[in-house]
């Protein structure tokens, strides 16, 4: 009876330090590089065609001698009566803010300092204060 260790054959043949690697069937340096070069050249070849496919679908540059051109009228009263509209809404919004005082953006404001040290307020109990109760006081 014949012994078979298949698995002890395997490791001889991968282990064989002194010989080098004897078996071309694991590593082909040329093979892989160009395999690689190959598939990458594919794909950028398929992306540039599959490019140039939907530039050429949706491209809309081009003009058609047949095509109808429709030319839109120039509604003039429409146009004045809107722009009447914009300048008697600008003018009813500048007569509302007349009123309001804005600070002069030319005038520089001077803050002066107090001459007394303020005291914080003592809570002389636990409810809250509100501004009313010390604008009264």
């Amino acid at each position: 009876m014949k012994e078979n260790f298949p698995i002890k054959d395997i490791l001889k043949k991968i282990t064989r330090h002194k010989r080098g690697a004897t078996t071309r069937t694991i590593m082909h340096p040329y093979r892989e590089w160009t395999a690689t070069i190959g598939i990458s050249v594919l794909i950028v070849a398929g992306a540039a065609l599959w490019g140039a496919y939907l530039y050429s679908r949706y491209d809309t540059t081009f003009f058609d001698e047949n095509a109808v051109v429709v030319q839109v009228p120039y509604k003039s009263e429409i146009v004045k009566r809107a722009l009447e509209d914009f300048r008697s809404r600008k003018e009813d919004f500048n007569a509302g803010t007349e009123n309001i005082l804005l600070p002069d953006r030319t005038e520089e404001v001077v803050v002066e300092e107090a001459d007394e040290q303020v005291t914080p307020l003592e809570a002389s109990s636990t409810e809250p204060v509100s501004l009313i109760n010390l604008r009264q006081e």
